[in-house]
């Protein structure tokens, strides 16, 4: 039979519940700032640190920082390694993702527009430049983002670069 609740085993799960919730918070507003260092590029994340943090070691992951002007998009190309799934998404700073209701703001194997080579290529912008797989800033001038492969035995490295909006306009 469970033991009674006390005020006492209250008062500690609230503290325990509020610590975890500072220490993620803490780790990932670190892994933002980290992730500065490479602006606009997707390199891979270090998978011991994905590990560490309870990552699931089937998915290879590139996290980094995005940071655009008006006048500008990040252009990403890759060609999708056989995989049963892989996504890349935008978040905010707080690496959450940004508002997907009202918002495109990530694509996936099943929904992603694929080149005839079978590469593809992801455009993020303020504003649509009439273009396939354009994905929306919801608003925002920078966040994090995230490529993830998923049960994949190659991780093709996603080249991104920014570009001109004007250039893919058509």
């Amino acid at each position: 039979m469970p033991s009674a609740v006390t005020p006492e085993a209250i008062d500690a799960g609230i503290t325990r519940a509020g610590l975890l919730v500072g220490a993620a918070a803490r780790i990932f507003a670190g892994w933002a700032d980290g992730f500065q260092a490479h602006c606009n590029e997707l390199p891979q994340f270090d998978p011991k640190l994905s590990a560490m943090f309870g990552g699931d070691p089937n998915i290879v992951y590139y996290h980094s920082y995005w940071r655009l002007e008006p006048h500008e998009a990040l252009v990403i190309d890759v060609t999708p390694p056989d995989c049963p799934y892989w996504n890349f998404q935008l978040n905010n700073h707080w690496m959450e993702s940004l508002d997907y209701r009202y918002h495109r703001i990530h694509l996936n194997k099943h929904d992603a527009q694929m080149r005839a080579d079978g590469s593809v290529r992801v455009v993020v912008a303020h504003s649509d430049p009439g273009v396939e797989n354009w994905l929306t800033t919801a608003g925002h001038d920078r966040g994090t983002m995230c490529w993830r492969w998923i049960r994949a035995e190659e991780h093709p490295q996603p080249v991104a670069r920014v570009v001109p909006l004007v250039s893919l306009c058509g």
